[in-house]
């Protein structure tokens, strides 16, 4: 008996894992959604800084005797020093993009828009990432008409420090919420597998020979694997139940066989007569011999009763294994007791197949074949064939049919029960309920009646395999 192995691993565990890793997942997209958002915030804060500067500055352009000039004004210094850790640059410029003033080696803005917007864009300026705003505005006088470029440039260092600060707060949010929702995920899983645990009680109290089903009421999720144990539990008590009547059985089939073999012994020791005694060790012989034989039958029938749950069925062509039975049965026929008749529909040669167990169809076959010869005692004529039924299920019928003595109607319902002897030259009383358990098992049936040669006709119905 092997030992129980410990489970492999927990399912609250697993469960707990993919909600985490979802959690991630979905963490990391909202990160880099929010990574974005503070960097437009970011720029957007100090956009209006250099836009405010730029407008301070478009306010003090004047012409002077044909010339643009301007007046630094404090107020546009003001607005810039708000940003206390980043460096400012500027540049004026007229359309020709010739320099007015300021620092000329700015990188040049990009394309002018139609509506002469203030621009924002980033520039790569003395190694160092600047962000610049360019607004144009055009002077008319008297003397000129010139639109003039106001570039000014300042340091991402602020930015970047806002930028990160609202990304860390966020996130410190995100990364909270994350770990609270993860923690009611893992109650409510374990709140979830709750009814298993009452599963598990129940199963541990369990009397192993009463198998009971269960009655715990699992979630839908779980309710077809307390289906499936309900079905095992009576497929097991079904088992246990067909083998404590088959071992009664036996017990009893088995004490007075050998009782009636010690009986006849015994009688045989106080015979004195020679003759008379000899008579009763004939007796004593044959009573073995059936001892032997319902032996044989009884395991027979163990075999057939507990090979279907353990055996995969494949595809057996019965005219092959018909035709195998009969060579058996004619080497073992020392008294030349067998005469066979085999015929099968032509267009089922080699096409007469079914799903099923091998060794338990032979079984099946030698069964019928052994019950002819036990019942008829004499030379016995045995009619076999292998037909097709019609209609939507097609059923291949293999039929025995023999000259023996037959039986009546209500003899034929009896046959199938098992330790049922009928007849005179009766044997176990197991031969035809071996077949009936095969022919069940394979999902057929079996018919009993009266044979065209006068005899018994034994009827074998399988569900024919197309698929071969």
């Amino acid at each position: 008996m092997t030992k129980p192995t410990s489970p492999h691993y927990s399912l609250r565990t697993r469960l707990t894992i993919v909600m985490a890793v979802g959690f991630l997942i979905v963490l990391s997209i909202i990160s880099l959604g929010l990574w974005a958002h503070a960097r437009n915030s970011a720029n957007q804060t100090y956009d209006l800084l250099l836009e405010g500067a730029s407008i301070v500055m478009e306010e003090r352009l004047s012409v002077v005797d044909g010339e643009i000039i301007i007046d630094l004004p404090p107020a546009a210094h003001e607005i810039l020093t708000l940003s206390r850790n980043d460096r400012v640059f500027y540049h004026l410029f007229d359309s020709q993009g010739k320099t007015i003033t300021g620092n000329h080696e700015l990188p040049p803005p990009p394309p002018v828009d139609e509506d002469r917007n203030t621009q924002f864009y980033d520039g790569v300026y003395d190694g160092s990432i600047i962000r610049f705003s360019t607004r144009y505005s055009t002077l008319i006088s008297v003397d000129i008409n010139e639109t003039v470029g106001i570039q000014i440039g300042q340091t991402r260092d602020s930015r970047n420090a806002l930028q990160w600060d609202i990304f860390l707060k966020g996130l410190v949010g995100l990364v909270t919420l994350a770990i609270v929702s993860l923690l009611f995920s893992r109650l409510a899983i374990t709140r979830a597998l709750k009814p298993l645990l009452g599963v598990e009680a129940e199963i541990a109290q369990m009397d192993p020979l009463q198998s009971k089903y269960l009655k715990a009421q699992p979630p839908r999720e779980i309710g077809s694997l307390i289906r499936a144990i309900n079905l095992f539990m009576l497929r097991l008590r079904t088992s246990r139940e067909n083998a404590e009547q088959f071992i009664a059985d036996v017990a009893h089939q088995m004490r007075t066989s050998l009782s009636t073999v010690a009986g006849h012994f015994q009688a045989a020791r106080d015979i004195d007569d020679p003759k008379k005694r000899l008579e009763t060790y004939i007796d004593a012989e044959h009573a073995l011999k059936r001892t032997i034989n319902s032996t044989n039958q009884l395991l027979s029938h163990a075999m057939i009763m507990y090979r279907h749950e353990e055996v995969e069925y494949g595809i057996l062509d019965l005219e092959k294994t018909v035709r195998q039975a009969i060579e058996r049965s004619l080497s073992a026929d020392i008294q030349n007791l067998l005469e066979f008749d085999f015929r099968m529909e032509d267009d089922l040669c080699g096409h007469a197949t079914i799903n099923g167990d091998e060794v338990a169809i032979k079984e099946a076959i030698d069964n019928v074949i052994a019950n002819a010869v036990q019942h008829t005692r004499r030379l016995v004529s045995i009619q076999i064939s292998i037909s097709r039924t019609s209609g939507p299920q097609q059923t291949l019928v293999l039929k025995f049919e023999d000259d023996g003595p037959g039986l009546t109607k209500d003899q034929a319902d009896l046959a199938l029960q098992r330790f049922t002897a009928l007849g005179p030259n009766a044997g176990s009383g197991l031969g035809l309920s071996i077949v009936a358990d095969v022919v069940k098992n394979h999902g057929g049936e079996l018919r009993l009646g009266q044979s065209c040669l006068g005899g018994l006709s034994v009827e074998l119905r399988f569900p024919e395999n197309k698929q071969a």
